[in-house]
């Protein structure tokens, strides 16, 4: 007997299992928020974090708040200071104060980097930290592992820390710059740990001087091949080619002379864009738009379009893979409806996402680049007739049934964590008639099936008992 047709999951990110959540609960500013689990942004006003401008937050797979921090102090999913979430050595005045980084491989333990600023306190002294942060403790609300507190890795450093998948899609690149020098430094996270022997690349620019220099945002393209920084007191931006097998970095171009300093700066969910915003400019802070596809840095600095006037802060792409723009002292968010469009088809609205009477100051939440999911090239489908899946649950052998528009088809299954399992071209053979499926070597489980086939995709659950 075959269960009901199962109704399809609308894909809203481009394939369900990018669709994770982590990046769903963010706060930032003065006690603001911004949530994204119903898909639109809702304003979090029972935020415990105020902060000029580093902060980072961390939700589970399914979009439940974990934890959140400014780099100094790490507060749970209550709004309530983790017992030894205190005393880190990052900076609320630090660019990117913290960075949160799930170990590979583990679902309960957490690496919280942490960057100071070179500005206030120790003058950038305390350098690049982390510390393990396990979900399990405090009965699930989470602490900081006492003997994995502060743990130094190098100094002193620039206000930038981001991270990006490895080639093998499981470990973590995290990078950072080392202030007075021109050393990229890339930190490889694996189910092992931390590997505290960086590789050193160096290239680029040699950050130096006032300290203004060593502010600005370090951002890694969704595709893990391209790293931009902003330089603010030197007025430039560098654009460096990233090599996510070694940790190579290479390829150093800069855009010059910028009016105003660049401050914020965030790549388009296809790649082929780059962001970046401009803060202390007289004449106006300005909203930038680079084509990297344009040809050679000559041809992408010519390619800058002027989106917006008036936005100053951090740029950061949110799950609806829109571009969310703060603005010092200001009650509500800019936004970019459209970022893989050029000039003033990426749609800019200025002001336009209210913050529930809270205040954004010059930061945003600092996520790596591989947790935004990317834009997938397949239509977002519902359907109740295109395909039945029978019986389901199963034992691993399943029967798919098609109508005749559906043909070749890849069939994908990944675990509830996102991880490819199986994939496998398939003939399928159409007017409503059965194609076995033998995937019972599989662990008994549940995944997410994909049936993919033209411009279509079509997503459910499936069952193995």
């Amino acid at each position: 007997m075959k269960n009901s047709i199962l109704t399809l999951v609308i894909i809203l990110f481009g394939s369900l299992v990018n669709a994770q959540m982590e990046s769903s609960n963010w706060y930032f500013g003065d006690f603001a928020g911004l949530s994204f689990s119903n898909g639109l942004p809702e304003a979090n006003v029972n935020g415990a974090l105020t902060t000029w401008e580093g902060c980072a937050s961390i939700s589970s797979y399914s979009g439940e708040l974990l934890f959140y921090t400014d780099g100094n102090k790490i507060w749970n999913r209550n709004h309530v200071l983790m017992p030894n979430g205190s005393g880190l050595l990052g900076n609320l005045s630090s660019t990117q104060s913290a960075l949160i980084v799930q170990k590979p491989e583990n679902d309960s333990l957490y690496y919280l980097f942490t960057i100071d600023d070179v500005a206030h306190g120790n003058g950038g002294s305390e350098g690049l930290n982390y510390s393990i942060v396990n979900m399990n403790l405090e009965s699930g609300l989470g602490d900081v592992i006492e003997e994995e507190k502060n743990n130094h890795l190098t100094s002193p450093m620039c206000e930038k820390v981001t991270a990006t998948k490895h080639a093998n899609g499981i470990d973590v690149w995290i990078l950072c710059q080392k202030w007075e020098t021109n050393d990229i430094y890339a930190y490889l996270l694996t189910a092992e740990g931390i590997d505290t022997e960086a590789v050193i690349n160096s290239c680029g620019t040699i950050i130096s001087g006032i300290i203004d220099n060593a502010k600005g945002y370090m951002k890694v393209s969704p595709n893990s091949s391209i790293i931009a920084k902003a330089n603010a007191g030197m007025h430039t931006v560098e654009i460096f080619d990233f090599n996510n097998s070694t940790g190579g970095v290479t390829n150093a171009r800069v855009i010059p002379d910028m009016a105003g300093e660049p401050y914020g700066i965030e790549f388009s969910p296809d790649n082929k864009l780059l962001y970046v915003n401009t803060w202390k400019n007289q004449s106006g802070q300005r909203l930038l738009q680079y084509d990297l596809e344009a040809g050679d840095i000559n041809d992408i600095i010519a390619s800058e379009y002027i989106v917006g006037i008036g936005t100053n802060g951090a740029l950061q792409t949110a799950p609806d893979n829109k571009i969310y723009i703060a603005m010092n002292g200001s009650g509500s968010l800019s936004r970019i409806n459209q970022p893989n469009k050029y000039g003033p088809d990426c749609d800019f609205e200025f002001n336009s996402i209210s913050l529930g009477g809270k205040t954004s100051q010059y930061g945003l939440p600092n996520f790596p680049s591989y947790i935004i999911p990317p834009v997938g090239e397949h239509e977002l489908v519902i359907s109740t007739t295109d395909i039945n899946i029978y019986p389901n649950p199963n034992n691993g052998r399943f029967y798919l049934e098609v109508d005749s528009s559906v043909e070749n088809a890849v069939i994908e299954l990944y675990d509830l964590n996102g991880k490819l399992i199986w994939k496998e071209n398939v003939q399928l053979i159409s007017n409503l008639k059965t194609n076995i499926i033998d995937v019972s070597f599989l662990d008994k489980t549940s995944y997410i099936l994909l049936l993919k086939t033209g411009n279509k995709t079509f997503s459910t659950k499936l069952f193995i008992e």
